[in-house]
C-alpha cells in the first residue's frame, strides 16, 4: 500500500492514494528540489534511496487539497 511505503497512516485525514512524480538527472538535483520545498510544505518522506535506485521524497499537497 502506498501509504505504507511513504510511512503515513492510510486511515489519516486527507491521505489521498495518488502521487505525481517529477523525474530529474541526478541525485544532485533532487536535494536541490527538496532544500527549496522543505521550508514551504509538509514533508511526509524524507530523501531516500530505495533499494531499486535513485532518491525521491514525498510532500503534502501545498494547497491542501
Amino acid at each position: 500500500m502506498l501509504a505504507d511505503f511513504i510511512g503515513v497512516d492510510h486511515n489519516g485525514q486527507g491521505f489521498r492514494p495518488v502521487t505525481i512524480g517529477y523525474n530529474v538527472e541526478s541525485k544532485e538535483e533532487v536535494l536541490e528540489i527538496y532544500d527549496q520545498l522543505k521550508d514551504k510544505v509538509i514533508i511526509l518522506k524524507e530523501p531516500t534511496e530505495p533499494l531499486f535506485g535513485g532518491l525521491f521524497f514525498y510532500f503534502t499537497d501545498i494547497e491542501g487539497t
